[in-house]
């Protein structure tokens, strides 16, 4: 256990769960200690749980893994993995844009239709979440004008990009210039993919300013305009809780 580990585990249904977590890898044989974090996944049968294993091991460090069920009996996952391996001698400028968003399905058996989220733009995604209706996924994700981690420094950018029919789409800016983001989610209502996030706003780094937005698919429109901070904007069951 670290303190980058993270594990996390969700229903499949039918009795089974299925669990992510960040290992190190501590042989240095196989890793450097720039490269040695590995996304890994078990799966809970009903009885005992599998052997963990890698999910996607490249060489390259992974972290920060989401999970969501996908109604089916499988799980998507999204990550953070690196897109080359890092020297003794890296940079945290040179991790920031050496790092992409990664999804991969897991259908039950195997992975399937893993690919990259993002392309190394030399900026560090963060904040990200994903949902699903049926077939159609979406990502929503935080960008920093400085590869300020804590996203208090620069601008703060909003993204997102969707799956359907089998393909992703191009990356859509839901909002930009943006202040201190504290928190976004999606989710889909009926057909319509949706999202809110909690910032302070363009210009502002005062917490007291945080207030809370909504984007219905086509805008955007802010629910909340008071003097106390509004943060922690999450998706259940179809409604929205801050």
């Amino acid at each position: 256990m670290q303190v980058y580990c993270l594990p996390q585990i969700i229903s499949l249904g039918n009795g089974k769960m299925f669990m992510t977590y960040i290992e190190d890898e501590g042989d240095a044989t196989k890793r450097i200690s720039q490269n040695r974090t590995k996304l890994m996944y078990s799966i809970y049968d009903g009885s005992s749980w599998s052997n963990p294993q890698p999910v996607l091991d490249d060489g390259t460090v992974d972290f920060e893994p989401v999970i969501a069920p996908d109604g089916n009996g499988g799980a998507h996952i999204l990550w953070q993995n690196g897109t080359t391996t890092f020297g003794s001698d890296v940079t945290l400028d040179e991790m920031a844009a050496g790092i992409d968003l990664y999804y991969t399905h897991w259908n039950g058996s195997t992975f399937n239709n893993t690919a990259a989220i993002t392309s190394n733009n030399q900026n560090l995604e963060t904040g990200y979440k994903i949902a699903s209706s049926g077939n159609n996924l979406s990502v929503v994700w935080q960008v920093n004008t400085e590869n300020d981690s804590f996203g208090l420094s620069g601008t703060n950018t909003i993204y997102r990009k969707q799956f359907t029919n089998g393909t992703w789409g191009n990356q859509e800016t839901l909002a930009s210039g943006l202040g201190i983001v504290n928190s976004i989610d999606t989710t889909y209502i009926g057909t319509s993919n949706v999202a809110a996030y909690t910032t302070t706003g363009a210009g502002s780094t005062d917490v007291n300013d945080l207030e809370l937005y909504y984007f219905n698919g086509t805008s955007t429109t802010q629910l909340t305009n008071n003097d106390t901070p509004d943060y922690s904007a999450d998706f259940w069951n179809n409604e929205l809780y801050w």
